[in-house]
Formats: C-alpha cells, sequence, structure tokens
C-alpha cells in the first residue's frame, strides 16, 4: 500500500490517493490480524515485551520448500539476549522423510482413534502397540532435527563452571544469588540484591513488588523457565515438545508467530520488567462434556462433573453444559460458555471443530478472556457404546 501511495496513485487518478484512504483506514478499523501486528510493530518492541527467562524457536520451511529457516532467541533475567540463526537444506529425500512422519503421526492418530475395542485386553494391545510406533518416531525425528536441537542446546543447556551446582544440576543462580550459565561472583561480597528492575526514584517499594511474582519453576543451566515453538504448517503436527532438549526445560509451548503470542501476554496483563500476570481466575473454569447417549455413562458423567472435577483444584469453581439428546449446546451456548471462562475444558468423542467451527473459535481470540483451553476430542471407546452420529456432527462441513 505504502509503494502504491508513494509511486503511483499520485500520478494516475486524482482519486485514488482518497480511494486508499478510505481502504486503509477500513482496514486499520475491521482487520483483526492487522490489528494485532500493529500493537506490536517493529522488532524493538518486539524485545521488550519478551518475558525474561524465556526462549523462542522458530521453524519455517522456504517458499520453494528447498530450505528450513532456524531462528531461537533466548531472553535472561537481566534481560541479556542471544541468538542463533541457520539456513538447513531440504533436499528431496530430507523433504520425503519429513513428509513420511506427518503421514506415519496421522495414521497413528487415526489408528488410536478408530480403531474397535471389544475388550479391556483390545485396548491395552493397542495403547503398547501405539507406544512403541511413538518412540520409534521420536527417534527418527531426534535424528532429523539434531542440527537445531545440538545449536540450541549449548543455549539452553550451557555446561556450569560452578562444580557444585554442576552436579546437583541447577544454575549458580539459584543456589547463591549469581548469573545464570556463569560463575558465581557473589563470594566474599555482599549479599547480591532482589533481582528485577531497578527501583526508580522514589520507589522503595518496586523490588518487594517485582519479588511478589518472582516464578518458583526450575531452570534449565541456561536459567530458561519456558521456551515457545512456532513451526511451519508442513509439519506442526509433529511432537516437537517431545525433543530431547526440551526435557529439563520446566514450560514448553506453542503459538502461530511471536505477534499473536504478544498479544496473548498482553490480554493477561503480562510486564515485561515485573515479569508477571494475572494468572487463571479459579472461580471462573467452564466446560461442555459430550458422552455417548448411554443412561450409565450419563450418569457417571454426571457424578464426575459434580464430584470429581470439582477437586482437581483447591477452591476452584466449575460450571459448565454436559449434554444428553434432550440438550445439545447451541453456537451462542458454546461462545457464552468460552468467551466467560479463565479455562475452558471439553471432553468428546467428536472433534471440536465439528462441534463448534473454526470462524466462531477465530472470532472469539479478539474479544474473549479465555486464557486456556483443555481439548479431549476424537476419543475412542468400546464398540458399544459407539454412536456414530456423534463421530461427526451434522453441522460439520468439509469445506470448512
Amino acid at each position: 500500500m505504502g509503494i502504491i501511495k508513494e509511486g503511483f496513485s499520485y500520478f494516475t487518478s486524482p482519486s485514488l490517493p482518497t480511494n486508499f484512504g478510505a481502504l486503509e483506514k477500513e482496514v486499520m478499523e475491521t482487520s483483526k490480524p492487522y490489528k494485532i501486528l500493529h500493537d506490536v510493530a517493529s522488532i524493538e518492541q518486539i524485545k521488550e515485551n519478551l518475558p525474561g527467562q524465556s526462549g523462542y524457536l522458530l521453524l519455517q520451511v522456504s517458499e520453494d520448500k528447498q530450505s528450513m529457516y532456524v531462528a531461537y532467541c533466548q531472553v535472561s533475567k537481566e534481560r541479556r539476549f542471544q541468538y542463533h540463526v541457520t539456513k538447513i537444506g531440504l533436499p528431496e529425500e530430507k523433504r520425503s522423510e519429513l513428509q513420511a512422519m506427518v503421514e506415519r503421526l496421522a495414521a497413528l492418530k487415526t489408528s488410536m482413534q478408530k480403531t474397535p475395542i471389544t475388550i479391556q485386553e483390545d485396548l491395552e494391545a493397542l495403547e503398547r502397540e501405539s507406544e512403541l510406533e511413538v518412540q520409534d518416531l521420536l527417534v527418527a525425528l531426534e535424528k532429523f532435527f539434531e542440527p537445531v536441537t545440538s545449536a540450541i542446546s549449548s543455549m539452553l543447556h550451557p555446561v556450569l563452571e560452578d562444580a557444585e551446582a554442576d552436579e546437583a544440576g541447577v544454575p549458580p543462580a539459584s543456589k547463591q544469588g549469581g548469573k545464570p550459565g556463569g560463575k558465581d561472583e557473589s563470594k566474599g561480597k555482599a549479599p547480591a540484591k532482589q533481582p528485577g528492575k531497578a527501583p526508580a526514584k522514589g520507589g522503595a517499594g518496586a523490588p518487594a513488588e517485582v519479588a511478589a511474582f518472582e516464578s518458583n519453576l526450575p531452570l534449565t543451566t541456561g536459567g530458561v523457565e519456558s521456551v515457545v515453538i512456532m513451526v511451519d504448517q508442513m509439519f506442526d503436527t509433529l511432537p516437537l515438545e517431545a525433543l530431547s532438549v526440551f526435557k529439563r526445560v520446566a514450560v514448553v509451548s506453542r503459538d502461530f508467530n511471536l505477534h499473536l503470542h504478544l498479544s496473548r501476554l498482553k490480554a493477561v496483563g503480562h510486564r515485561a520488567d515485573m515479569h508477571n500476570n494475572t494468572g487463571l481466575a479459579k472461580d471462573e473454569l467452564r466446560y461442555i462434556v459430550d458422552l455417548p447417549a448411554s443412561e450409565s455413562l450419563q450418569e457417571q458423567g454426571g457424578d464426575f462433573v459434580k464430584g470429581e472435577m470439582q477437586k482437581m483444584m483447591p477452591a476452584a469453581k466449575w460450571e459448565g453444559v454436559l449434554t444428553h439428546r434432550e440438550h445439545i449446546p447451541s453456537d451462542g451456548e458454546w461462545q457464552q460458555q468460552i468467551s466467560q471462562s479463565s479455562l475452558f475444558a471439553y471432553y468428546s468423542m467428536t472433534c471440536l471443530l465439528h462441534k463448534f467451527p473454526s470462524s466462531l473459535i477465530s472470532d472469539l481470540s479478539i474479544f474473549n478472556k479465555c486464557r486456556a483451553m483443555a481439548i479431549f476430542d476424537r476419543m475412542n471407546s468400546y464398540k458399544t457404546l459407539i454412536d456414530r452420529n456423534v463421530l461427526t456432527s451434522k453441522h460439520f462441513s468439509p469445506d470448512e
């Protein structure tokens, strides 16, 4: 748009600048992706808002599928940044290997979802076979992504110079207040100050305020407590979180891109200088549980949501819908349950997207206050309990 405006519009049609202005205004007011991108526009803004003690791994395949770009950024508690950027070739045999892993995992999921189970022994045999398949797949995954994991491993898990901390498997920072991944510099000196942002003038309470948000999550030797992975859609179904390089990372999560990730952080009130967020409200937990049409299962499901679910978190309050033949949640009920929850849980034999279309989920992502979803769908069950009508909703359209 900028190129059209500056180098083309003013020399062709007098009305084009006006039209451009109207289009620009419409995009700014109505485009949800543009709003997310506009909130954090520059690299410097992204850096300022990234939480400390975190890492970000981006794997992107080039448009011609000949290369994979790898970018890793790590932010220390002291707001120091480390980077690793490279390009890995994807010759035909590598692409075929990657695609084979994706297809292998998809076939395994289909088998788990659709293999008939008549007795308990069938279920146990299916689980054993699937576990062996998954382990074989993870071995292949480790081998394929070894150039990536070996490069970021030295940043996530640097060798400690402090022998005592090395034996204990924790960074010196968590033992004596030193810097992660380096020598302990506090011996023979005054006790280190409480980590965090230095207080401004007249703000004596600032260190205590920062300390209130100190995390008790275990750290890697590089001082990292969380890693966010952003993966190309060509292989985004692969379980990259299971790679051994992330085994000692306390929190490993996924997102589509950094802009959307920062938008989510903004929604939970995160401030990089405070390393804080408002968490999940325990009195705003919602669910939709969709069980097969069996009287015994409906009774067990009612006992579970009213009894066991309430005990999962102390002082938590769960509310929601247990479906049955006489009551199937409408789109409005779905939107209400999700948008008014801090955590939403869904359990069903039917795929979530067959019940609640992706277009409505996209709309909810902008204005709802839900911060996490636990989805257990396409659950396999005993053959006698399977109702084919619930496997694919009558409202589902493959075109979506």
